[in-house]
C-alpha cells in the first residue's frame, strides 16, 4: 500500500486534486511495481505483539471500540512515548503513514488529544481483572 499525504492537515484535498490523483493512480502503481519487482503483496496482516493484541481486545470488550492490529501497535507505541518518527522507524513505516494511523486511532476512540487517548487506553494495559470468588 502506498500512502500519500501532506502536512496541511486537516485541510481536505480539493476535488480537482483528488481527480488528478485518481487519474495518475495506474501510473503510480506501475512505477511502484517496477521499483519493487517481485515484492509479493503480504497475504496476512502484520504480526501483532501480544501486548498490543491484549490492549485491542480489552478495549473492545470494555467499550466496543475496535482497533486494527496495526492501530493497536501504534497506540501502544504512543503510550510508550514514541513520536510519529520513532514509531515509523520501529515499524518500518513512513512518519506520514504513522500520522494517518494516529488520526484514525483518535477518530475511532472519540478523543481529540493525546491526553484523552492516554486516559482511555491506560486502564486496558493491566492484566485482566480476576473473577471474584465467594468464600465457602
Amino acid at each position: 500500500m502506498l500512502c500519500l499525504g501532506r502536512d496541511a492537515y486537516p485541510v481536505p484535498f480539493p476535488a480537482a486534486t483528488l481527480t488528478e490523483a485518481r487519474r495518475l493512480a495506474p501510473v503510480i502503481a506501475a512505477l511502484a511495481e517496477r521499483h519493487w519487482p517481485g515484492d509479493p503483496a503480504p497475504t496476512t496482516a502484520p504480526a501483532t505483539t501480544p501486548l498490543a493484541a491484549s490492549l485491542a481486545q480489552s478495549l473492545h470488550d470494555a467499550t466496543g471500540i475496535a482497533l486494527t492490529p496495526r492501530q493497536a501497535e501504534i497506540a501502544l507505541l504512543i503510550l510508550r512515548g514514541h513520536s510519529s518518527t520513532s514509531a515509523a522507524l520501529t515499524l518500518g513505516l513512513s512518519p506520514q503513514t504513522v500520522k494517518v494511523f494516529r488520526r484514525q486511532i483518535h477518530a475511532r476512540c472519540g478523543v481529540t488529544s493525546q491526553a484523552g487517548l492516554f486516559a482511555l487506553l491506560m486502564p486496558h494495559l493491566g492484566p485482566p481483572p480476576r473473577a471474584r470468588t465467594t468464600p465457602a
